[in-house]
Parts: structure tokens; sequence; C-alpha cells
């Protein structure tokens, strides 16, 4: 089957083609206004040496990134993503989901902060309390610790943006649906043409040709042919000689005379091999006795 042959099918099948497109066509175009949009805000926050080792450097804080800075970095980031933050924060119906942790193409002392949802004006409400969240827990754990004012770790803003949609989740979905629907209204009407073109193809059974009860088939002698593991029943004598067994042309030949019927039959015996042994006829009745 090619393109051309499934266009014809397809047109042939029109009562099934059409609705199956018009379903497809208002199933997108419904998700289209009912699905939400998604919105994502991302964040950045940057761990500054104290001021106690920033005079090392001259009070230039960014002159200074040890390896300890990124571990604080992991540490906050872990605590704010901690099971009993995330209820706190549903709790103040920020239900929007959000991500800290270091970016993958930095080793410095940055943590990203990433929230996403379906409402612009949670999204917002969400980014800003855990902007807010990773400044105070960097503060507990040092506070916790004893650390004094002057020799804490500091923490910056490097970058905040605010909740842009993102239509390519959305776009994806739709995408997914509306191929999923073309290819249903494609193989819905081939596969019944199919199964049509397999009902024509079935050889219907044909009416068995009655057989006359009363006019019975007969076979030569010594020739039985199996049928259905039976043999059938050697023709008689006299059907090889020219009698006919079908009682319409018993009817329209002519009779042979007795005599002649008795020299035939004799003769056939005679070649057969069947023919009964007569001992001779004596010369006199005398002798008989």
């Amino acid at each position: 089957m090619d393109l051309l042959d499934s266009v014809n099918i397809l047109l042939r099948r029109w009562m099934l083609t059409v609705p199956l497109l018009v379903l497809t066509i208002a199933g997108v175009a419904a998700g289209y206004f009912v699905l939400p949009w998604s919105y994502e805000a991302q964040s950045s926050v940057l761990l500054l040496a104290s001021q106690f080792q920033a005079k090392q450097a001259g009070g230039n804080p960014y002159l200074l990134f040890d390896s300890s800075l990124a571990v604080t970095a992991e540490v906050v980031g872990r605590e704010v993503m901690a099971p009993d933050v995330a209820e706190q924060l549903k709790a103040r119906k920020l239900t929007s989901e959000y991500e800290v942790a270091r970016p993958l193409d930095s080793t410095g002392p940055v943590l990203s902060i990433v929230v996403t949802g379906s409402d612009r004006t949670n999204v917002r409400a969400t980014q800003d309390a855990v902007n807010k969240l990773v400044v105070q827990r960097l503060a507990q754990i040092q506070s916790e610790e004893g650390v004094a004012s002057h020799a804490r770790i500091r923490i910056t803003d490097v970058s905040t943006a605010p909740p842009t949609r993102q239509a390519k989740g959305k776009l994806r979905t739709l995408a997914m649906a509306l191929f999923a629907g073309l290819v249903t209204t494609i193989v819905m009407p081939l596969s019944v043409e199919a199964m049509a073109a397999r009902r024509r193809r079935r050889p219907h059974a044909s009416p068995q040709t009655p057989v006359d009860v009363r006019t019975p088939t007969y076979s030569a002698p010594g020739d039985a042919q199996a049928t259905n593991g039976r043999s059938r029943p050697a023709r008689p004598a006299d059907a090889l000689d020219g009698y006919p067994t079908d009682r319409s042309h018993r009817t329209t030949q002519t009779p042979r005379s007795p005599r002649a019927n008795h020299g035939a039959r004799a003769d056939h015996l005679v070649r057969t091999g069947r023919s009964p042994v007569v001992p001779p006829r004596s010369a006199s009745r005398e002798q008989d006795l």
C-alpha cells in the first residue's frame, strides 16, 4: 500500500476520518486555553570571605575564594532544601516548587535558586521567601557556632530574574497531543479498511451438490476407491457390458433378450476368470446312473 492508496482510503472513509480530525483539532485548541502556563524565576547569591580574612587581601573579599566558602554554600543549600523548610513554606501558601543548589558549571561558592509554578504571583513570593531563607540559614549556622560578627562569612546577591513564562513545557504537551491525534486519525480508517478487505477475501462455503440416493454409484471390479476411509462397492458385471444403471437410460434403450444377457454374462465371467467349473456331460443316461 503506497501513499496514494492510503489517501484514497482516508477519503473513502471520510465518515470516520473527519470526526477524528475534528476531535484532534478541538482537543489541542482546548488544551491551549485550559492547560496552565509555567513560570520560572531564578536568583543567584555569592558567599564572600569575612572581614577578618579580607584584610589579608587588602580588604577585597573577591580575592579570597577558598574551598571553605564552597563547602559552606553546599551546607546552606542543603539546609534550605530540607523537608521541614518546604513544609513551612507550604504553610504560608507558598506552593511553588524551588531548588537551591550549586550550579554545575561553577566551582565557586555560588548558590542558584530556581522557582517554578503555574501562578506568577506565587512564584514571585516563593522566590523572595527562599532568598531570605538562604540569608537566615547562613547566619543561623554561624551564630550556633559562636562565630564573631567580624569573622562571619557574608552573602551578596548576584542576580535576580522575575518570573517569566515558559512556553516550552506547554507547547511540548500540545505537540504530543496533536501527534497522537493525527496518528489515530490515520491508523483507524486504515485498520477498518484492512479488516473489511480481509472479510471480502475470505472464501464463502459453496452449497454442496445434492446426491440422489436412489441412484447408486459403482466402480469396476477390483478397482475400489477409498472415500473417507471406506471403499466403494464394485459395480455389477452387467454394467461393464453396456448395461446402464440409471433408470432413465433403461427406459429409453431396447432391452436385450434373456439368452443374449446370459451369453454376455458368461463371456464376462470367462474373461475375469470367475467362470464356474462345469463337469462334462455324460454320453448317456445309463452311464450317469
